[in-house]
């Protein structure tokens, strides 16, 4: 029995689809966003909010109340981040300090992700808060994020192409 007419049509186009599809793996991923890679002061800025922003919309999903932004525990993040990001040790700064002496409760930190790997501050901010969220009731970052606080602060540090994120909740 002959094969339909329509069939070598449809492999030539699905090994040239193929075809293009391996050379699009080959190309470079995400591009880098370059006030990333510097920590520039505006890139930060922005994620910093995307970051309090996500947690309050996640919190929204469930019913829980918003968060309120607190410039005393964001000044105590923003310090957690870098003495994390250097050391990289996370929980570092927030153990040695006993949580700033009472500034925070509680912390979540995204340790020393590589722009390189995500493009920018905010997609690092955006994929670490939702893994957290994504743990759900038994994991420990989850419960940070859902628990019965009233502020929060993010702090973000930026060390050698290296991204480091803390959550503080009080």
């Amino acid at each position: 029995m002959k094969a339909p007419r329509l069939a070598p049509f449809t492999l030539g186009t699905a090994l040239t689809l193929f075809a293009l599809g391996a050379i699009g793996c080959a190309m470079p991923g995400t591009p880098l966003e370059p006030s990333s890679m510097n920590g520039d002061p505006s890139a930060i800025a922005a994620a910093v909010t995307a970051c309090i922003d996500q947690v309050n919309s996640l919190r929204a999903s469930v019913g829980d109340a918003p968060l309120n932004r607190s410039s005393r525990i964001e000044a105590f993040s923003a310090e957690a981040a870098r003495v994390d990001g250097e050391a990289h040790q996370a929980h570092k700064h927030f153990i040695e300090t006993n949580g700033g002496h009472g500034t925070a409760l509680a912390e979540n930190v995204i340790p020393w992700w590589k722009v390189s790997d995500y493009g920018s501050i905010s997609n690092i901010v955006r994929k670490g808060v939702t893994m957290m969220w994504e743990e759900g009731p038994s994991g420990y970052h989850y419960v940070n994020m859902r628990g019965r606080y009233s502020e929060m602060g993010c702090g973000i540090a930026v060390i050698n192409g290296e991204v480091t994120v803390s959550q503080d909740f009080r």
